[in-house]
């Protein structure tokens, strides 16, 4: 198979807030929430690199306002997105209604229904700039994901910081049992975890 990847990441203020991380062994070490959303990102991508010689990967990073990273284009290398993941820095607010327009962007208008299209949208907080009571509706991206079935978009909430997961679970179009019913976002509480989402 071959896989198209847009990455919505979180580098508002807040992700860079310590947390616990607890070893197998009982060691405990102290590292913050952007710092495993890097490792985790990271981790990912190597995974569908493994998987297919055809992976797309599009970066948009979010706090005040949305930026897609590499002019909007896919890194031409698995190395060249690990490096701009982990070259990203935190500081500011939290705005999904700009990062969900530049994740329709950076998907495009019409994705390819030949590859497996996944939107990742990471973020440890409630929004709070741009829409902040309504940002998946006002962004379009409810209707987008309407429009554009094909399309898996996760809603990933990052510690435990969110108190309305509502958003989250609107952005989140995943079916796992295939029930017809969309399942709620995933939460990772202990941050350690995430990577096993």
């Amino acid at each position: 198979p071959s896989y198209n990847l847009v990455f919505v990441l979180d580098v508002s203020g807040s992700m860079s807030d310590a947390v616990k991380q607890v070893a197998a062994d009982g060691t405990v070490t102290l590292t913050t929430r952007f710092a495993v959303m890097k490792q985790a990102v990271s981790s990912v991508i190597e995974e569908y690199y493994s998987q297919a010689a055809s992976v797309s990967v599009k970066l948009v990073s979010f706090s005040a306002t949305a930026t897609q990273l590499n002019g909007g284009n896919a890194y031409a290398s698995k190395e060249a997105a690990i490096a701009a993941v982990n070259a990203l820095t935190a500081g500011g607010a939290t705005n999904y209604e700009d990062a969900l327009v530049k994740a329709q962007a950076a998907m495009g208008a019409s994705p390819s229904a030949a590859v497996s299209n996944s939107i990742y949208f990471m973020s440890d907080g409630d929004p709070t700039a741009g829409n902040t009571t309504a940002p998946v509706t006002a962004s379009g991206y409810a209707t987008y994901l309407t429009l554009h079935p094909e399309i898996n978009s996760y809603g990933i909430g990052i510690g435990s910081g969110i108190t309305n997961v509502s958003h989250l679970n609107q952005i989140h179009n995943i079916d796992a049992l295939g029930d017809g019913v969309r399942d709620a976002a995933v939460i990772v509480a202990d941050v350690a975890k995430l990577e096993d989402t």
